[in-house]
């Protein structure tokens, strides 16, 4: 009986110890813990539960359209948005003065520009087609000559560029054969004419550069008289945003761009980066009505991410091409984790975690500055 009791008393004094050894260990835990968040309280961050978030990145845009130019004087296209054919007749010109050297000096000059397509490079220049047909509107053809004269011994240098302008003295010819202004593409009608049409048209995408976007700061205008119709199939923008703003497109990718009332899809069709600026040419098949009558215009970028942490970029260190993030547990101990980034936000110093695919979750405790600690500090 006695031993028992012994036996029992013996069982008692052990879980007593052992409560007493547990109760030291949580003690210790929290003391740490509140050493941690006393020592670390400005510098950590606990992780919480994934979140959905999208960020908006701004952007200015350069508004490049297939449009062209009607010089119709005074004219019964008053509303915007009309829908126009191919080959409508839009006004009738009196052509019966105009000279024969003019006449054929544009059929010749339109097949210089028919050799020039299976050309390579050469010399390239702008031509004033806006004063040539303007002053045959205004029946002086001796300024009307000498405008289409300067162009005899200029060579177009890209295929496209060509095609634009053969087009555009094709629809000269024609009124000069004719007596009548065809619609010679298909589209919409806009009266606001800023004098850009012929400069920023689908032939210079591949020049674009910062230096367009200083003809926002100019009044520009035309003497035009007339309409333009406008392609509302396909346009392009030309984003302008700070340097390294975006670092994970590419060429044939999409962007989602908000402007107007809603977003819309674009294709990347090229990207120029410079030291204090970037350039994105998208391409784009909707929101044609938010457009028709800009050129230049504000617009946002949307990038959205399902279930990620939102980290300072301080918090992200490389090694060896892969990304990290420093932990630190109750007891100070760093470690460092693999992490999948998924998208680096430079203009907010925000980085974007995938919560699947990197080994953290919530109530992880994150270095917010992963400079902070030396190499040897850290454990793999």
């Amino acid at each position: 009986m006695k031993k028992q009791f012994e036996i029992k008393h013996l069982l008692k004094k052990r879980k007593n110890i052992l409560f007493l050894i547990f109760l030291v260990l949580v003690c210790i835990f929290f003391a740490k813990n509140i050493f941690l968040k006393s020592n670390f309280k400005d510098k950590i961050i606990m992780l919480k539960e994934p979140k959905t978030k999208t960020i908006n990145l701004p952007a200015r845009a350069l508004v490049i359209k297939d449009e062209y130019l009607y010089y119709l004087g005074e004219n019964d296209f008053k509303e915007d948005g009309l829908k126009i054919n191919v080959n409508k007749e839009l006004a009738d010109v009196d052509v019966s003065n105009v000279d024969e050297n003019l006449k054929n000096h544009v059929s010749s000059v339109i097949d210089k520009f028919n050799e020039k397509l299976d050309e390579k490079d050469s010399d390239s220049k702008n031509f004033n087609l806006d004063g040539i047909s303007y002053y045959i509107r205004e029946k002086n053809f001796f300024n009307a000559f000498s405008e289409v004269n300067k162009i005899s011994k200029v060579v177009p240098n890209k295929k496209v560029y060509v095609k634009d302008k053969l087009f555009r003295y094709s629809l000269l010819d024609n009124t000069f054969k004719t007596g009548k202004i065809l619609s010679k593409n298909s589209g919409v009608v806009s009266n606001k004419i800023d004098g850009l049409e012929n400069i920023y048209d689908f032939s210079i995408i591949d020049l674009l550069d910062e230096d367009d976007f200083n003809f926002e700061n100019s009044k520009s205008s035309s003497f035009i008289s007339g309409i333009k119709i406008v392609d509302n199939l396909r346009y392009y923008l030309c984003l302008k945003t700070k340097h390294d703003m975006i670092s994970d497109v590419d060429v044939n990718s999409s962007l989602l761009v908000n402007f107007g009332s809603d977003s819309f899809e674009g294709i990347v069709k090229k990207i120029k980066r410079n030291s204090s600026s970037d350039l994105f040419v998208l391409e784009f098949y909707s929101g044609f009505d938010e457009i028709l009558d800009k050129r230049f215009l504000d617009v946002n970028i949307e990038k959205s991410f399902n279930k990620i942490y939102e980290l300072p970029k301080s918090s992200l260190m490389q090694e060896d091409g892969e990304n990290y993030i420093i932990s630190v547990d109750s007891f100070n101990n760093m470690k460092k984790i693999k992490v999948v980034v998924k998208f680096i936000d430079n203009v907010n110093d925000k980085v974007y975690i995938d919560a699947i695919k990197s080994y953290i979750g919530p109530f992880y405790n994150i270095l917010k500055d992963a400079r902070l600690v030396k190499k040897g500090e850290i454990s793999n």
